[in-house]
């Protein structure tokens, strides 16, 4: 399995803490150039859907948001061109846990059918059905009914393809855009214990000026509220239908239970 880490060129500190964190569980990577937040250009900027967010009462988005959202962008498309069949993908300031390696061998050789594996979670209170028994002394499972983060993912080469035309232009931002599976409709899944936390301390190369809203204008209370509760009731019904399995990819008989 190729492991990739996103990282800005010039974030000499990050970049450090990375390799050794990584070579401390023994798993190769290699490091993926972000996009700079202060080097967007127009044709970057254009990317950010602000019509879609204006309608749904949505603020405005962050140069950093877009830079970010851009940058896995940038290291889905390499899984979806790559020879290996899955990828993990994974954030300069994730932290691996020695078990990390382990599970990713795993998930590499597991029967369980997948499109996108959740490494990390935000929240490990979130309740978690539909489990199924993974070497490596974890589990897969779907957490109840979303959760966030993408410091830590591993994605399918079949899943990156079809997720690829999808993130043509930016409505959410990429931690979100993973985790919808009502929208993207991929075959989700967590981990029943993370084997990558986030590291909140490690050194920021991101300055107040690169920190700016893209486009300004007063979101919408009401709309804002219509977009929740949307969401709210779409992802319950997706949920049911991704445990039901009808958001599966077909990917090969080798890969299902």
């Amino acid at each position: 399995m190729k492991a990739i880490v996103i990282s800005l060129p010039h974030a000499h500190e990050r970049r450090k803490r990375a390799s050794q964190r990584f070579a401390e569980i023994g798993l190769s990577f290699e490091f993926l150039d972000a996009v700079d937040a202060g080097e967007l250009t127009d044709a970057d900027i254009v990317r950010m859907d602000a019509r879609y967010r204006r309608r749904w009462g949505l603020r405005p988005l962050a140069a950093t948001e877009l830079a970010c959202w851009l940058s896995h962008v940038r290291a889905i498309h390499q899984a979806s061109i790559g020879s290996d069949e899955v990828t993990a993908i994974f954030e300069d300031d994730a932290m691996p846990r020695p078990e990390c390696t382990s599970v990713l061998t795993a998930l590499e050789h597991c029967l369980i059918n997948f499109d996108l594996v959740s490494l990390g979670r935000r929240n490990t209170t979130r309740a978690h059905v539909d489990v199924h028994a993974l070497e490596a002394g974890r589990s897969l499972c779907r957490v109840r009914f979303s959760e966030y983060g993408a410091f830590g993912y591993v994605i399918t080469k079949e899943a990156a393809l079809r997720l690829g035309p999808r993130l043509t232009r930016m409505r959410v931002p990429i931690d979100m855009d993973l985790m919808f599976f009502w929208v993207h409709r991929l075959n989700l899944w967590f981990l029943d214990t993370p084997v990558v936390d986030h590291d909140d301390d490690v050194p920021s190369y991101l300055t107040a000026d690169r920190e700016r809203m893209l486009v300004g204008w007063k979101p919408s209370r009401l709309r804002r509220i219509a977009y929740r509760l949307h969401m709210a009731v779409a992802k319950r019904i997706g949920f049911r239908r991704l445990v039901q399995g009808r958001y599966a990819s077909k990917q090969k008989t080798t890969r299902r239970i």
